[in-house]
């Protein structure tokens, strides 16, 4: 319904802000890290947006979250897909990690990093983990596929720098778009 909105920052407080879009002011709860790198109040802003109903109790309610990312987005919606997770606990996960150190958490499943989080437990971090170690991509960008990831895997292992090993086989590939894994890391090798 909703993919992002953009307008002027009106309110800033912890629990919200409100974005003036043609006249029409959008309450949205934010992460913090999200609120920390907004701008000073009456600046453009454009916010990524989630509309959550919730049917919960006698009465129903509709919110709406902004994050500066659509990272940021797409791990809530994750987080919030999982059973006993709400809205407010996947803030609070997004509020004390970046999108980057959670993937990590999860990837090396380091379910302590997630039991510092208000409402966390072990058991629950645990079921965190197994649950989002299908759904979201690890270190990875979306662009990196297959071949791409194992070689720059091979080259972190050898203890290459990841930065180095990328450029260098994004240098590789702009020439050979035809290449297999041995050969793309022994390419590699030569530009490192």
């Amino acid at each position: 319904m909703f993919n992002y909105l953009q307008g002027i920052l009106k309110v800033k407080k912890l629990e919200y802000i409100v974005i003036d879009v043609n006249g029409v002011g959008y309450q949205l709860s934010v992460p913090l890290s999200t609120f920390e790198k907004l701008g000073d109040l009456e600046t453009k802003v454009k916010i990524f947006v989630y509309l959550h109903f919730s049917t919960s109790g006698p009465t129903s309610n509709v919110k709406l979250y902004g994050f500066l990312t659509q990272e940021e987005k797409d791990l809530f919606k994750s987080l919030i897909s999982i059973s006993g997770i709400g809205p407010r606990i996947a803030l609070t996960i997004l509020s004390g990690s970046s999108v980057k150190d959670f993937q990590k958490a999860v990837s090396e499943e380091n379910y302590q990093v997630l039991t510092v989080v208000p409402g966390i437990g072990r058991k629950t971090a645990q079921r965190l983990i197994l649950e989002l170690k299908e759904k979201i991509e690890f270190s990875f960008s979306k662009e990196e596929k297959g071949i791409e990831r194992d070689a720059l895997a091979a080259l972190i292992s050898l203890g290459y720098k990841r930065q180095a090993a990328e450029q260098a086989i994004k240098r590789v590939l702009l020439d050979k778009k035809e290449i297999n894994l041995e050969e793309l890391i022994r390419e590699t090798l030569k530009l490192i």
